[in-house]
């Protein structure tokens, strides 16, 4: 019996498409940061989203191709706006050396790494 990965490639779009509607106008990179950091947040806090990277984890198991597509399409993608909203803003991050493509996933995994990983442990409790 095979395993396809097309039902967690929607769901995680479906649920990142929110990140990709947020409006930055006007906004420095800093105030920028703290918008989408938020949305990441709320995102990755649901009650909804914290049952769905369990049960996806733990199918990876039987299924790796259910654990790339999460990780493509969940994380990578988060990562992926970050490093957008970095690239949008090159002009206030000129004086650093380290690649955005690096900063993004260091931003990312500092956000969502503690918060996630208390919420699988079951220590505090996923939002509505």
């Amino acid at each position: 019996m095979g395993c396809s990965s097309t039902s967690i490639e929607n769901l995680c779009r479906e649920s990142n498409e929110p990140l990709a509607k947020i409006d930055y106008t006007g906004l420095n990179l800093e105030q920028s940061l703290k918008k989408l950091s938020f949305h990441i947040l709320k995102l990755i806090t649901a009650k909804r989203s914290v049952t769905f990277i369990v049960l996806a984890i733990g199918e990876a198991a039987n299924c790796p191709e259910v654990g790339e597509a999460w990780y493509t399409y969940g994380p990578a993608r988060t990562a992926s706006f970050i490093r957008s909203l970095l690239e949008s803003h090159r002009h206030e991050l000129r004086a650093t050396k380290v690649p955005i493509e690096q900063i993004a996933i260091m931003l990312h995994d500092s956000l969502t790494g503690d918060v996630l990983y208390r919420l699988l442990a079951g220590v505090g409790k996923a939002s509505k």
